[in-house]
């Protein structure tokens, strides 16, 4: 296989040995092993691209859908005393600048930030702060007319407060909505990097190897160890010195072929 003439290739087995060894080692799993190792560090980055996406992308969200909720019940505190509608206008407007300071607050705290054009964390300047607030300022403008609706229709209407006590319920649930897919996504990120921990793919085929002690070949050892050579300086120092271990005693158990 292909990934077995790359290993020839590094120099972790001889090309004879290549060529004899490919057709034994074409079972269901160890070449998927060996290919998961070989794409995890591609994999790794395709996987933090999404995450850095998706949670710059829920992190806006969460702010538009903030506001409305705020603006919402603001508005229906406002009313349940009375306020006049104009006041309830006017405070939503308020709302509205109060929340883009407060975001724009937060981004003066950052120094990167995820750049959806160049696919990448990028340090932060005026000029890309400036360009991210007009682009959350202009995902709240919907939202601004909206709640703008609901307080007209809640100051002029009999029952219109009904409506407005809804859309607070609403936007409550969609707020923990955000909050909790904001920690599933960063649950599922931290655990697909678990899984792609170089020394936890070893583990896995180290235990392949163990399981079927009888019947490795020295191909097999010799390119596990090669990969844990590959990983001695990024891996955890102990999970090294287990794999060693685990290597050897199996190093041990399998009879090299006559020349």
């Amino acid at each position: 296989t292909w990934v077995v003439q790359l290993l020839a290739k590094a120099g972790a087995i001889e090309q004879p040995a290549a060529r004899s060894r490919v057709r034994p080692l074409l079972n269901t799993q160890w070449p998927h092993l060996l290919e998961r190792f070989s794409g995890a560090g591609r994999e790794e980055h395709c996987q933090l691209v999404r995450f850095h996406a998706d949670i710059q992308a829920l992190f806006h969200e969460e702010v538009v859908k903030h506001f409305e909720y705020e603006a919402a019940e603001r508005c229906l505190h406002l009313t349940r005393h009375a306020v006049p509608g104009a006041h309830c206008l006017l405070d939503v407007i308020r709302c509205l600048v109060e929340n883009l300071e407060d975001y724009r607050c937060r981004l003066q705290a950052r120094e990167l930030a995820w750049d959806t054009n160049e696919r990448e964390l990028v340090s932060l300047d005026d000029g890309i702060r400036q360009r991210l607030s007009e682009g959350v300022l202009g995902n709240m403008e919907a939202g601004l007319i909206d709640a703008l609706q609901a307080v007209a229709t809640a100051a002029v209407m009999p029952g219109g407060r009904r409506p407005l006590e809804k859309r607070v319920e609403r936007l409550r649930s969609e707020c923990a909505a955000l909050l909790d897919r904001k920690t599933e996504v960063t649950q599922a990120h931290h655990e697909r990097t678990i899984e792609l921990r170089r020394e936890v793919m070893l583990f896995e085929a180290v235990e392949y190897l163990e399981l079927h002690a009888g019947e490795v070949s020295v191909t097999q050892i010799r390119t596990t160890m090669h990969m844990l050579e590959m990983v001695r300086d990024i891996a955890p120092p102990e999970a090294v010195s287990r794999l060693r271990q685990r290597l050897d005693a199996l190093a041990r158990t399998v009879v090299a072929p006559a020349c």
